[in-house]
């Protein structure tokens, strides 16, 4: 409030999550920075702010339409007025019954639904002139797909059509944007891709020595 008060567009903070263990199921409580572009939780927003620059929810997503938010709204915040909460001040709680968590896979059956948001994100970033920003939400897209549907926990027999959905998706999306990633610095991709696959092997939850090479996965993408 005190910052809100000051005028500040936006403030965020860190928080915590609540998970099950995988190997017991006990309830843990996972500290995310809040610097994240995905997370709604531990963030307030100045609606005049939001309104000045047409920031709002796209009534055309259906799934994964808080993250397209998030993101809009920190991409122009991020050269304005804003204020970080190192101190957790948010509880994420863990509700099996909640939609997404009432699925194993829920994020996985709904691939191509947040290809639409990235794409929808990636045309509204360009509209606005912002390439760098587009550009990164492409690279990401890619390197994320490559990583999540190569993972230990979705690549399994069960999900082999999912998987061979999702990634009908994600050659549809690069189709599209080819021309921005292929345009895209080779190092920042490489770091893109080490920064999502070395939190998987850090969960042991990506084999790397048992997926392709990502340079060859994405040209079976654009066969």
């Amino acid at each position: 409030m005190k910052f809100m008060v000051e005028g500040k567009v936006l403030i965020t903070s860190a928080f915590f999550e609540e998970a099950p263990s995988l190997e017991d199921g006990r309830i843990l409580l996972l500290w995310h920075d809040g610097t994240d572009y995905i997370f709604i939780h531990g963030k307030a927003f100045r609606r005049d702010w939001l309104l000045k620059n047409k920031i709002g929810f796209n009534n055309e997503i259906q799934l994964h339409e808080d993250t397209y938010f998030v993101a809009m709204a920190k991409y122009l915040a991020a050269k304005e007025n804003t204020v970080y909460i190192r101190d957790p001040l948010y509880l994420w709680q863990y509700n099996k019954k909640s939609v997404s968590r009432s699925y194993d896979n829920f994020v996985l059956q709904t691939y191509d639904q947040l290809l639409k948001k990235n794409a929808a994100l990636t045309q509204e970033l360009l509209r606005r002139g912002m390439f760098i920003e587009a550009k990164g939400i492409v690279c990401r897209s890619i390197t994320d797909a490559y990583c999540r549907l190569n993972s230990k926990k979705w690549n399994t027999q069960e999900n082999a059509e999912l998987i061979k959905d999702a990634e009908d998706s994600v050659a549809i999306f690069l189709q599209k944007y080819d021309y921005i990633f292929k345009g895209s610095d080779p190092k920042k991709i490489e770091a893109f891709l080490n920064d999502t696959r070395n939190t998987l092997i850090k969960r042991n939850e990506f084999d790397i020595d048992a997926v392709i090479p990502f340079d060859e996965w994405v040209e079976r993408l654009r066969k």
